[in-house]
Order: C-alpha cells, then structure tokens, then sequence
C-alpha cells in the first residue's frame, strides 16, 4: 500500500528508541491507523492525547511504587516511573475529530480514522455522448429549439 495518507506515519517515528524497544507498534489498514504504545503502570485517567499542528501528542506520567522498606532495583526502562512522551506526524489525510483511544492491561490503542475525502476512490470513465453530460444536455436543448 505504497502512498497512502499514513506512508509519513509509519516512515517517522519522533523518538527511534521507542520502536528499538518494542515500546510502540503501528498496524495500517485502508481506513485506519492503529498506534499501540505499552504503558504499564499508568491511570489511564492521567493520558493526555492531542491532535495539534499536523502532530499527535500522547503524554502520561507513571508514579513510582512506593513501600516501607522496599526500593527499586533497575531492571531496563520497561515499567520505570517518570514521564511517556510520544509524538508522531499526522497528516491532512487523518479525520482528527474522530480519533480515538482506549486503555487495556497497560497498552494504550489510539485509532486514527482516514477522512472519507482522503479515501482512495474509483473514478469511473465514459466515452462518447456521454462523456461530457453537460455539453450533450445543452446541445440537446439548443437543438430541440
């Protein structure tokens, strides 16, 4: 599906470390786009997502656990506290009224819907009289008088 609203998408991600660690995955279709990002830890209250300036934003902040006497042995950045940013390009092909996103065991799914006028089309083409149904029409009248 080469040259498609999403090509952009998928050729540019904003933060390269995020797809080396399998840290966001994003599926294509025909009408959409699908955009996971593995959020363990995070109310899902907490997420900010916008659609600004040709960008989509996701934004969260993972607090830190906290117990009497325990601490926090570093074992990789998966499931670290501290701030998720993501941004990915977005462009004039996205209907950006209607994206959506849902929260489910720590992965965040946005869903960016292709608009109905950037939808491929099929362009049906006439011959003859019919090919120009304005002109024949006018014609016809002017004929008939």
């Amino acid at each position: 599906m080469p040259n498609t609203p999403f090509d952009f998408l998928l050729n540019g991600f904003a933060n390269p470390l995020d797809t080396l660690l399998g840290a966001t995955e994003v599926y294509r279709g025909d009408d959409k786009v699908v955009i996971r990002v593995d959020m363990p830890g995070v109310d899902p209250g907490a997420i900010d997502i916008s659609v600004a300036n040709g960008k989509l934003s996701i934004m969260a902040e993972r607090e830190p656990f906290e117990a009497d006497g325990l601490q926090r042995v570093p074992r990789g950045l998966t499931g670290a506290p501290g701030s998720y940013r993501y941004d990915f390009p977005v462009g004039h092909g996205v209907d950006t009224e209607a994206v959506g996103a849902s929260y489910d065991a720590g992965v965040l799914t946005v869903t960016l819907p292709v608009s109905e006028k950037a939808k491929s089309r099929k362009v049906p083409v006439i011959s003859g009289e019919k090919a120009e149904p304005e002109k024949a029409a006018s014609r016809s009248r002017r004929d008939a008088s």
